[in-house]
C-alpha cells in the first residue's frame, strides 16, 4: 500500500451482497487526539477505508468487502489501535485475515509510521532448495523489506547460479512461501517502488524469452491477480512502466514473430496486458478508480509500443469490470480529475478509430448512464472540467462530441454520495462552460449549445433558490 495519510480500498472480495453495521460505534471508532497522533492517524485510516467501502457499496457491491473482511477489519482496528503508541516497535497482525483486510491494515499502519511485522514471513516453498534456496530467501527478504541494493545484488547472484538456463533463473526470482507469495508479490503489495525497480532491473541479460516475461508479468498471487494488475492497483506508475517495456522488449522485433514462437499469441498478450484480478476486474480499471494518474499514463503509453490491433487496445483501455461498467466511468463517478486528464490525453495516441474512442469516453455503466452523468449528479467540478477539456483533443467527430456532452440532468435525488447542491451546481457550471469552449472551437453548433444551454441555466437557478434560505438563515444567525 501506498504510505500516505488516507488508505485506499483495494477491493478483491467476491460478489456479493455486503450488510454494514453503523448501529454501535466500536470502542476505537473515535480515539482521544490525547493517546497519540500515530494511533489517532491509524484509525482514522482504517475509518477511511470503511468509508470509503461503503461509499462503492452503495454503487457496486460486486468491488466491496465481504462481510465478514469488514467484521475482521474492525476487530483487528479496535485490537491494534491501543498497540498503537509512541514507543511501539515492529506490529504484529492477527493470524488468518484475508488479504484484503491484511493490507488495508498494513496500509494504515504504515501511513502512520508503524512497522509491521509478518509472523508468515516463512521464506521460499520446500520445491526449492540448497543453495538456490539461500538465494531465493535473500531475494525474497530483500523484496519484503524494500532493500533495492540487496534486491540488485541477489539478482546477480541469481543470474551467475542460472548461467544461461532462463527456465531456472524465472522460477528461483518467482519462488514463493508457504502462503503462495512470492518476494516480488509481497514488495508489490506494500508499494515498495525502490525493490520493486530493482527487481526488473535485475531482470536485464538474464535471456529470458517471451513466455519468461508471460510467466513475470501474469504470476498470479493466492487470490488471483496478476502481478501487473498489483502494479496498477498501487498506482505505482515507474512499475507500471516497468512492465511496459519489459514486455516491449521481447516484443518490439516483432509481436507475432517472437510470441509464437514461445507458444503466445496476439490474444494471449491482450489478455496479460488486461490484468485481470480473480474476479475479473482489469487492472486499469483499479488505477483509475484509485486515482492513479501516474500509472494510467505509464500503461496507456507502454500501449503504443506492444503492438496489438485498435479492437485490442481499444478493448483494454475501456477496462470494463464484470459488470460491463468501464474504468473512465469509476474515475468520473469518484471524482478522480488527474486520472480523467492522462486517460484522455493518451487517448489520442493509441491510434483508435473516432467512434472507438467515443465509445471509451461515453463511459456507460450497466444501468446505461454516462460517467459525464456520473460526475454532474456526485459533484464533481473538477472532473467534469477536466472532462470537457480532454474532448477538445481527443479526435472526436462533430457528431460524436454532441453525443457525448448532451447528457439528462440529474435529478434531486440522483447522487448516490450525497452530494451537496452546491457541490452539484459548481460541476454543472464546469459542464456549461466546457460546452461553451466547444463551440468557440467549432466542435458544437450555436443552436446545439444554445439547446443544451436554456435547460441548464434553469436547473442551476432551482438549485440556488434552494440553497439560499440557508445561506440567509446562517448569516442571520
Amino acid at each position: 500500500m501506498h504510505s500516505t495519510s488516507s488508505v485506499r480500498l483495494s477491493p478483491t472480495a467476491s460478489p456479493k451482497t455486503i450488510t454494514f453495521n453503523t448501529a454501535a460505534a466500536p470502542p476505537y471508532a473515535h480515539a482521544n487526539a490525547t493517546e497519540g497522533v500515530r494511533q489517532q492517524l491509524f484509525i482514522d485510516n482504517i475509518n477511511q477505508a470503511i468509508g470509503d467501502d461503503a461509499t462503492l457499496k452503495a454503487h457496486d457491491a460486486s468491488h466491496v468487502l465481504a462481510h465478514e473482511e469488514l467484521t475482521a477489519l474492525h476487530r483487528e482496528r479496535d485490537r491494534v489501535a491501543p498497540m498503537c503508541t509512541d514507543q511501539a516497535a515492529a506490529l504484529v497482525l492477527s493470524e488468518h485475515l484475508s488479504e484484503p483486510v491484511r493490507r488495508l491494515v498494513t496500509g494504515a499502519l504504515q501511513a502512520a509510521g508503524f512497522t509491521v511485522a509478518d509472523y508468515q514471513a516463512v521464506p521460499v516453498a520446500s520445491h526449492v532448495v540448497g543453495s538456490d534456496a539461500a538465494l531465493s530467501n535473500d531475494l525474497y527478504d530483500a523484496l519484503r523489506g524494500n532493500d533495492g541494493a540487496v534486491v540488485s545484488a541477489a539478482m546477480r547472484s541469481l543470474k551467475q547460479v542460472c548461467n544461461g538456463h532462463p527456465d531456472r533463473f524465472v522460477n528461483l526470482v518467482l519462488a514463493t512461501d508457504h502462503k503462495g507469495r512470492s518476494g516480488l508479490q509481497r514488495a508489490l503489495y506494500a508499494g515498495h517502488t525502490g525493490a520493486v525497480m530493482a527487481f526488473m532491473d535485475g531482470l536485464k541479460g538474464a535471456g529470458l524469452g517471451a513466455q519468461h516475461v508471460a510467466d513475470i508479468v501474469a504470476a498470479r498471487s493466492p487470490d488471483g491477480t496478476s502481478n501487473l494488475c498489483w502494479a496498477l492497483i498501487e498506482g505505482q506508475g515507474p512499475i507500471v512502466n516497468a512492465f511496459m517495456a519489459l514486455i516491449e522488449a521481447h516484443t518490439a522485433k516483432g509481436l507475432m514473430e517472437s510470441l509464437r514462437g514461445a507458444g503466445l499469441g496476439r490474444e494471449q498478450v491482450a489478455d496479460l496486458l488486461a490484468a485481470k484480478d480473480a474476479d475479473g476486474i482489469p487492472g486499469l480499471s483499479f488505477a483509475m478508480k484509485f486515482g492513479s494518474a501516474g500509472a494510467v499514463t505509464a500503461f496507456m503509453d507502454g500501449l503504443v509500443k506492444i503492438g496489438l490491433n485498435s479492437k485490442q487496445i481499444a478493448d483494454i483501455v475501456a477496462a470494463r469490470d464484470a459488470n460491463h461498467a468501464p474504468g473512465l466511468y469509476f474515475a468520473m463517478y469518484a471524482g478522480k480529475a488527474a486520472v480523467v486528464t492522462a486517460f484522455m490525453d493518451s487517448l489520442s495516441k493509441l491510434g483508435l478509430s473516432s467512434k472507438q474512442i467515443a465509445d471509451i469516453v461515453a463511459a456507460r455503466g450497466a444501468d446505461d448512464a454516462s460517467g459525464l452523468y456520473c460526475a454532474l449528479a456526485e459533484g464533481r467540478p473538477a472532473a467534469v472540467k477536466a472532462f470537457m477539456d480532454g474532448l477538445q483533443g481527443a479526435g472526436l467527430s462533430k457528431s460524436h462530441i454532441i453525443n457525448i456532452v448532451d447528457v439528462p440532468l440529474p435529478g434531486p435525488s440522483a447522487s448516490h454520495t450525497g452530494a451537496s447542491k452546491t457541490a452539484r451546481i459548481e460541476a454543472l457550471e464546469a459542464y456549461g462552460l466546457g460546452l461553451t469552449w466547444l463551440q468557440r472551437q467549432h466542435l458544437i453548433t450555436p443552436a446545439q449549445l444554445a439547446r443544451i444551454e436554456e435547460p441548464l441555466g434553469k436547473h442551476i437557478a432551482e438549485l440556488r433558490r434552494h440553497i439560499q434560505p440557508t445561506t440567509v438563515d446562517a448569516v442571520s444567525q
